[in-house]
């Protein structure tokens, strides 16, 4: 079985089925039992009569927390954007950090809003928001 980014599905086009309920999400896991890293959910669906059934499979990060909230719009090399960040849960003993970023517009006659270096939100200087 392949895993990748979107839902992976195992057997052939003759085996599909339509109809059928969905099993929910498993938890995350990794193949060797760790903690933390990359893993798989899975999720089934029977057909009816007979062995035919569909899997989907959709890669996951075990031990990662959820996204923080998008910063305010900073900048960095002449370019706007928001970033975020997760971490790893501290049953991993690894400090990971994750960033994530997207271009934002930055108004300069917005008193709301000034303009400061992206590093002062990885860093937790300013709030995010």
């Amino acid at each position: 079985m392949k895993i990748g980014v979107g839902a992976i599905f195992v057997g052939s086009i003759e085996s599909f089925c339509f109809g059928g309920k969905w099993s929910n999400w498993s938890n995350c896991e990794i193949a060797d039992g760790s903690q933390c890293g990359a893993g798989v959910r899975k999720r089934s669906k029977f057909c009816g009569f007979g062995s035919n059934s569909e899997e989907e499979a959709v890669a996951c990060e075990k031990g990662m927390h959820a996204w923080s909230e998008w910063s305010n719009c900073c900048s960095e090399a002449d370019r706007q954007k928001n970033i975020r960040l997760r971490n790893r849960g501290s049953n991993c003993g690894v400090e990971v950090i994750e960033y994530d970023e997207q271009i934002c517009t930055w108004i300069p006659f917005n008193p709301s809003r000034t303009r400061h270096p992206c590093d002062d939100f990885r860093n937790g200087r300013r709030e995010s928001g």
